[in-house]
């Protein structure tokens, strides 16, 4: 207590005083006391002690000597700890040094007279780079970042030294590739899913649409049902009562059967609206709710895409985009290789005057790789773009035209004559390959062939749409052409018909001529007999039995074909007239039946033929002709006649 009251010290721990005593020693001058007693105090306190005058000296000597002891062996304890707690700092200083946030220091050497210093995280990149995995394999600095000097005058990266895919710019802009790998797939997934997740909420809002409607339907048909059987309930009650009682007292009934009625009804449109108001309610809560969750959801998808797609355009530009290629190729960084090879296919022509394709880096991968992906007529301007205004490579070029030509060559071969009908008429980028498949066609089967888009089902149509078979017989077959001409127009139009099998003998028939140009062959048309679909024009047609079909009638004029026969079918379109021609010979009509052969002007004629087989196992098979060359030639020797594929109306 002694000791506590004369340094001024009330209540205080041990503790405080060894620590007060030690500051003393040591004179350090920011210690106090409680009361507020400087060191200089405390030390005058201390040589009081010492004063052999002073009572009880010696005691207090002893404890102060004690007091030191303890400090001195506290002190001891407290270097132990310091060290520990040193050992373990080094050691998180180790840790943190290993961690995805330690650096490499990247210098570029070689081509300024000060290098350039890119700091780069050292986990991303060695993650994603191969090259600087090798490069940083053998260093070990816990407390310093590593260093990894590039001399652009080294013969691994003289190649690249021309581009400056060495300068901090790039290399700023490929460890933020390395950091984040798959910014460009993710944005693309991201743009993906943001439509998906409309397409699904739009799918779920109109489900959700329709089973409230249908909900509503079902409870507003039970209750008409509920207001039927209530009502016929009533009625029924009402009649039973009615024969009860007397006769004079009916009207009564009646009225009470008026009221009653009366309160059913408006109970049921009392119902019925609150059916209305339950269902419109649950209709503008399913609305609210899809709207919030495509506002939300379509909120949050876009911000993510836009901030993919800011990055992007952060990372890659028109100007620095295959200098990163380069850098993909060269420090093999798979996923940069991939974003700018993404980049590039998607506006290929944007980066066609980059110096950069010269490089063999890229050359032969790029071009194998992104020139398959481009349409014809890009290669086609790739290729009479010349230096500087391109620097891809021409054999490139030349090979894949060369394979493109090769392909579209044998499509053209391998098309209908309806397919390549249309082709002639488009804008295509081979023009001389689409000539010499319409001349081989020519040639060999024929253009203008029969309309397949129209065919039945109990026909089979073969050799190039130019043969028909019947498959199902006792049926009406028609087939109709897909070269149209128009009466009143200038040209004569001709073809032939041959006839493979037709079995006359036993009922079956055919006839062959001009038709009126139809939409549907349903109603299985004969034509002549079977008007147009404005209801009031015919088509005009003969039949192996010797009857023309014309104007809706059928009459005899003796002349008639067979198996093995050959008709042609010629049309004046200036006259509107039809010329039937029979293995050679024209036929012969009177000038009445010539005048109801006439066809109506202005409308579109195209040949048909219409056959029926008789037994279940006839054979009745006919082969059109178009092109020529024909049979009988004697109608072409004053060039007034033509071949009907050489007109230009295709129905295509």
């Amino acid at each position: 207590m002694f000791v506590l009251k004369h340094f001024g010290m009330k209540k205080t721990a041990a503790a405080k005083i060894e620590n007060l005593y030690n500051g003393m020693i040591h004179k350090l001058q920011y210690t106090f006391t409680k009361e507020g007693v400087s060191v200089d105090d405390l030390k005058k306190r201390f040589e009081d002690l010492s004063n052999p005058q002073q009572a009880n000296r010696s005691e207090l000597i002893k404890m102060f000597l004690q007091t030191e002891s303890r400090a001195e062996r506290e002190a001891v304890g407290t270097l132990q700890e310091l060290k520990t707690q040193d050992s373990l700092s080094n050691k998180s200083a180790e840790d943190s040094f290993s961690s995805k946030d330690a650096t490499i220091e990247v210098r570029v050497v070689g081509d300024r007279p000060e290098p350039q210093i890119v700091m780069a995280k050292r986990k991303p990149l060695l993650d994603q780079s191969d090259f600087f995995r090798t490069r940083t394999a053998s260093i070990d600095l816990p407390n310093s970042p590593a260093v990894v000097e590039l001399d652009v005058n080294d013969t691994n990266l003289k190649a690249v030294k021309p581009f400056q895919v060495l300068s901090s710019n790039i290399l700023e802009r490929v460890f933020k590739v390395c950091e984040n790998p798959q910014i460009v797939e993710k944005a693309q997934v991201l743009e993906d899913e943001l439509r998906e997740l409309k397409e699904r909420i739009d799918n779920k809002y109109d489900d959700n649409l329709k089973g409230l409607h249908r909900r509503r339907e079902e409870w507003v048909a039970k209750a008409k049902l509920k207001l039927v059987d209530e009502k016929e309930s009533l009625v029924k009650e009402n009649e039973i009562e009615f024969q009860e009682y007397i006769s004079n007292i009916k009207n009564a009934f009646d009225r009470r059967l008026e009221k009653a009625l009366a309160l059913r009804e408006r109970q049921y449109q009392k119902h019925l609206d609150d059916i209305q108001l339950f269902f419109s309610t649950e209709e503008e809560l399913l609305r609210s709710w899809t709207q919030r969750v495509k506002i939300i959801e379509g909120e949050r998808a876009n911000n993510e895409l836009t901030a993919y797609k800011n990055l992007i355009a952060e990372i890659f530009d028109k100007d620095v985009t295959l200098k990163l290629a380069l850098a993909a190729s060269l420090f093999q960084i798979s996923a940069l290789e991939d974003a700018c090879k993404s980049l590039v296919s998607k506006n290929f022509m944007d980066y066609i005057d980059c110096k950069e394709w010269s490089s063999d880096l890229i050359k032969e991968k790029y071009h194998r790789e992104l020139l398959p992906a481009l349409s014809t007529w890009e290669i086609l301007e790739l290729q009479r773009l010349e230096p500087p205004q391109s620097w891809l490579h021409k054999d490139f070029l030349k090979s894949e035209i060369a394979q493109r030509r090769k392909i579209i060559r044998q499509e053209l071969e391998e098309m209908n004559n309806r397919e390549l009908h249309a082709i002639t008429e488009s804008n295509h980028p081979f023009p001389d390959l689409v000539e010499a498949a319409v001349s081989k066609r020519n040639s060999s089967r024929g253009m203008g062939a029969l309309n397949a888009s129209l065919k039945c089902a109990h026909i089979r149509l073969s050799n190039s749409n130019s043969t028909v078979s019947v498959i199902h017989p006792q049926r009406f077959a028609p087939v109709q052409g897909i070269v149209h001409v128009v009466c009143g127009s200038w040209g004569r139009p001709y073809y032939e018909v041959t006839i493979d099998h037709l079995d006359a003998a036993f009922g079956s028939t055919c006839a062959v001529g001009w038709d009126l140009k139809r939409e549907s062959l349903a109603n299985f048309p004969i034509a002549g007999l079977t008007c147009g679909e404005d209801g009031v024009s015919y088509g005009v047609s003969i039949q192996n039995d010797g009857f023309v079909n014309a104007r809706g009638k059928a009459e005899f004029v003796g002349f008639s074909f067979h198996q093995n026969s050959v008709v042609g079918c010629g049309l004046d379109l200036a006259n509107s007239r039809a010329v039937f021609v029979v293995n050679g010979k024209t036929i012969d009509l009177s000038a009445a039946q010539e005048e109801d052969m006439r066809l109506q002007a202005n409308c579109a004629f195209v040949p048909a033929a219409t056959i029926f087989a008789a037994r279940l196992n006839s054979q009745c098979q006919v082969t059109f002709n178009f092109t020529g060359p024909f049979k009988f030639e004697q109608f072409f020797k004053d060039g007034r006649w033509s071949a009907l594929a050489d007109s230009k109306s295709k129905d295509v």
